[in-house]
């Protein structure tokens, strides 16, 4: 049985490191579709907290006595702030989608729910609470609820939607509570692929379910992860056992490394197959595979776990891109009628 853990985001400045891997992310912001001027809606002021509640749920040993917090409640994430005056309308539209991309995740999980930690769990919703002093822009339980954000990000967040943008770190995160697939397409270790998969869904949440757009290139988070596919594909000598088997890039002008090459080759898939419909059927066919008994195993149950979602066999492709394909994956792909 894998053990519950913390894979933290990092903030220097406003550069955000995702995962336990040294490479680096900025943290973006999108341009609103709606006014950024509105005005506050009144109607939510009865909605808005009061009241605190006490609050358990910590990932370092910290407030063992529990901590006052305001609740904002959604449908499955409540935020937890330690002021009770932040703008309603901001908190309704953070909750709203932050129950969106849950949404979206359960989707793809077939309907499985991470694993609960009673602390971080309230109310039959996961916790998404602000932290003073955490090391870290965010940190979450790897498949169990719970997350946590440093107050200073927090804020930051909030800001964002107070003025009319979408963040990337709350489907980041979540992404972490709902990692299920490591004992079906990874072996002894869930690095680069739980990492990489936050990166790759973080995206296909905030854009493809959110539905926000990015006006200049350079602010789409993936941007120079894209361009991994066709730098990877120009060099002759990279292959998946001499990169992602080993939790090492390539070389790149980004920066980027193992987990973001995993994630492009992602990309390349849903943008090839069917996009989201590829995205949610993927990860619930993945979810169906047996376990992995070797790296060899692990690499088969995702060649025919995408072959499904595309629903044509996808070995040759594969072996073009220079991962390792054995006889057990084309009869299981051929077995499935997939052609």
């Amino acid at each position: 049985m894998r053990t519950k853990y913390f894979i933290p985001s990092l903030m220097l400045g406003f550069i955000l490191i995702l995962g336990s891997c040294s490479e680096e992310r900025k943290t973006w912001y999108i341009p609103p579709e709606q006014d950024p001027e509105e005005e506050p809606d009144e109607s939510l002021a009865d909605w808005a907290p009061t009241v605190p509640i006490t609050y358990y749920g910590n990932c370092h040993g910290e407030n063992p006595d529990g901590r006052p917090m305001y609740p904002w409640w959604g449908e499955h994430m409540v935020l937890l702030s330690y002021e009770a005056d932040l703008e309603p309308s901001a908190m309704k539209k953070w909750v709203d989608a932050a129950d969106t991309i849950y949404e979206f995740y359960l989707k793809c999980t077939g309907g499985r729910t991470p694993w609960i930690d009673s602390s971080c769990y309230i109310n039959d919703r996961i916790c998404l609470a602000a932290t003073h002093g955490l090391p870290a822009a965010a940190e979450a339980w790897v498949g169990g609820t719970g997350i946590w954000m440093n107050s200073i990000n927090f804020e930051g967040v909030y800001n964002s939607y107070k003025n009319g943008y979408q963040d990337g770190l709350t489907p980041y995160e979540m992404g972490r509570n709902f990692w299920m697939f490591g004992s079906k397409i990874t072996y002894g270790t869930d690095e680069p692929e739980c990492t990489g998969y936050s990166n790759f869904m973080a995206r296909m949440a905030t854009v493809e379910i959110l539905g926000q757009t990015f006006s200049n290139p350079e602010t789409d988070p993936t941007w120079n992860i894209d361009k991994l596919f066709d730098i990877y594909m120009s060099n002759p000598n990279n292959t998946y056992e001499n990169t992602i088997a080993v939790e090492r890039g390539i070389d790149n002008p980004y920066g980027q490394g193992a987990t973001d090459l995993f994630a492009c080759f992602l990309f390349e898939l849903q943008e090839r197959y069917g996009g989201l419909d590829w995205v949610v059927k993927f990860w619930n066919y993945v979810s169906q595979r047996p376990d992995a008994a070797s790296e060899q195993t692990a690499v088969d149950n995702l060649i025919v776990a995408a072959s499904q979602a595309a629903g044509k066999s996808l070995c040759d492709l594969f072996e073009e891109w220079r991962w390792p394909v054995s006889q057990n994956a084309r009869a299981a792909v051929q077995a499935l009628g997939l052609l």
